[in-house]
């Protein structure tokens, strides 16, 4: 927490308020949080339970999901039918929301407090107020808490998992798929990734130059590690009954290892665009702080076997990642104890990565997890065992 309250008072992403000018009230919790990015996480439920919410009850990433498959399933279609392939590249960008200016009455909404710090950490320098409000409030009545032992910040460009900051950054990204393709660039926006399709190999590569320049001339930030610009072959899938299509060849991931690092990466995709995109409340692992070494691993390891077993495990034959089974314990397999390591910290990628954000997306979607948000999906396993806890103390 202490690092990343560091880099973001330098860059002017937060800055530090005293307590007597938090006249609104706190309606956001700030925590660490070892499976999100930066290691650090921030639920605006508060804040959501006094907004208007929207008629939809379908979780946000889900409702984008029917036009995914229909752009890269039709384009690969229509290129077999004149007897080509169809090629797709990927420009993923890193936390677009976090250019969303926030207006005054924004910022005053998006105060968070940390416990205080040993040593006065620099508060940096006032952002611009400029741009729509993220939110418009109901009213407010929290007051204040005590600011002798606490720490209070307040973002000055939009926070991750705030619903009004992620709808203006969807407009913003909407618009410039929209003038993109006015270009004749067949391109289609999913979440932050922007993926472009063409049947032919050269002009794929200056659509995707295009891409990524009006992208970085926007002021968008592109994540190298991400992103897939190299151009791969789109093939078609069946999937539940529906035209799918992937750039992946999941059938050809066999070595134990490599399918528990794709599970893995499947797991900590599903929770970020929960927390980024759905905006729902993100996974605190361990909340209590008493929780430690042992107790907390096996909680996190049977959280990631829930996520596998219900959601994983039913597609496997359908995308093509059948050698799962063999890393199961009833197999044989040491599909939790290789997992065990690698889910104690979401780590940041290194060099070349073995698939992009976007083709992580497309098996999620693919095996409808999308449809289920994590904390209550992996909340029914934590209420089943702490259920069955208090039972067996019970008995004796």
């Amino acid at each position: 927490m202490e690092a990343w309250l560091k880099s973001a008072l330098e860059s002017g992403y937060i800055v530090k308020v005293d307590s007597t000018e938090v006249q609104h009230g706190v309606y956001c919790e700030a925590s660490p949080s070892p499976w999100y990015d930066d290691g650090v996480v921030f639920d605006w439920a508060t804040l959501h339970q006094r907004l208007v919410q929207s008629a939809s009850t379908q979780p946000y990433v889900e409702t984008y999901v029917s036009a995914l498959a229909q752009f890269g399933a039709g384009a690969a279609a229509d290129a077999a039918r004149s007897g080509k392939e169809c090629y797709a590249t990927v420009v993923e960008l890193k936390a677009p929301w976090s250019l969303q200016p926030l207006s005054e009455q924004a910022q005053n909404l998006s105060v968070f407090d940390v416990p205080a710090a040993k040593a006065a950490a620099s508060t940096g320098t006032d952002g611009s107020n400029s741009g729509t409000a993220a939110a418009a409030a109901g009213p407010l009545a929290s007051s204040p808490l005590s600011g002798h032992s606490r720490d209070f910040y307040k973002f000055i460009r939009g926070p991750p998992g705030q619903r009004a900051v992620r709808d203006d950054m969807t407009r913003v990204l909407r618009s410039v798929q929209e003038q993109l393709r006015q270009n004749k660039i067949q391109v289609f926006c999913f979440l932050s990734s922007f993926v472009i399709v063409c049947e032919d190999f050269t002009e794929l590569l200056h659509r995707t130059a295009a891409v990524f320049q009006a992208l970085t001339d926007g002021g968008f930030t592109v994540d190298g590690h991400g992103s897939a610009l190299g151009p791969r072959v789109v093939q078609r899938l069946r999937v539940g009954g529906g035209d799918w299509w992937t750039t992946l060849q999941l059938h050809k991931i066999t070595a134990e290892a490599d399918v528990v690092s794709l599970l893995v990466a499947l797991f900590f995709q599903w929770l970020l665009d929960a927390y980024v995109w759905s905006c729902v409340s993100p996974l605190r692992l361990f909340p209590d702080a008493r929780e430690k070494g042992a107790e907390e691993q096996a909680k996190g390891v049977r959280l990631f076997e829930k996520f596998v077993r219900g959601l994983v495990l039913p597609s496997i034959h359908a995308i093509g990642l059948a050698a799962l089974t063999a890393t199961l314990p009833e197999e044989g397999g040491n599909l939790l104890e290789l997992a065990a390591v690698k889910l104690e910290r979401k780590l940041p990628p290194v060099g070349p990565q073995r698939w992009s954000v976007l083709e992580l997306r497309l098996v999620l979607c693919q095996i409808n997890a999308y449809h289920h948000l994590p904390s209550e999906y992996l909340g029914r396993v934590e209420t089943a065992t702490a259920t069955l806890s208090a039972a067996t103390q019970t008995k004796k």
